[in-house]
């Protein structure tokens, strides 16, 4: 009887630890490929290569009044601390091409969902990219104060139709 409950006991450890198993790029597939959206009046697009082995490659614009008003290069890696975003904002100016590149542990993923932080940051603190039922997806920043949110700000996005040459 002894022997059993040792056996349902391993068996069950292992199969927890199958659940908490550390995720890989390969999990954000669903991430791969051109969006667009709106948000704010604003037109967004957001396209991401293929998923590699260690690092995922993503671009995003915003284009307001006829003039590109944001422009960063997202870059996901599989680092061994775990799975990092680094976003580099590129200014439209010459006058400051490099901007800033901050870096974001995932700290949540689950089906379709994953959510990124770094709350010294603040603003924004938060990212999160979730793939809706619909096929669309819905990328998301927060604001922070500490952990507590105090504003966000949603760029719903479908899939991008494919450009013909």
């Amino acid at each position: 009887m002894r022997r059993k409950i040792v056996l349902f006991g391993l068996a069950a450890a292992v199969a927890l630890a199958a659940d908490e198993r550390k995720p890989a790029l390969s999990d954000f597939a669903w991430l791969s490929g051109c969006w667009q959206g709106v948000s704010r009046a604003n037109q967004i697009d957001e396209c991401w290569t293929t998923t590699a082995p260690d690092a995922m490659l993503g671009v995003f614009r915003m284009v307001g009044k006829e003039k590109t008003t944001l422009r960063e290069f997202i870059l996901l890696e599989d680092l061994p601390e775990g799975i990092v975003m680094t976003v580099r904002h590129v200014r439209p100016s010459m006058a400051d091409p490099q901007g800033q590149a901050t870096s974001f542990k995932l700290v949540r993923h689950n089906n379709g969902e994953a959510v990124f932080e770094n709350i010294p940051h603040q603003k924004p603190g938060r990212i999160i990219y979730r793939s809706e039922p619909d096929g669309s997806l819905l990328a998301r920043i927060e604001n922070l104060d500490g952990e507590k949110v105090v504003s966000g700000v949603d760029f719903p996005m479908k899939r991008a139709p494919a450009h013909s040459q």
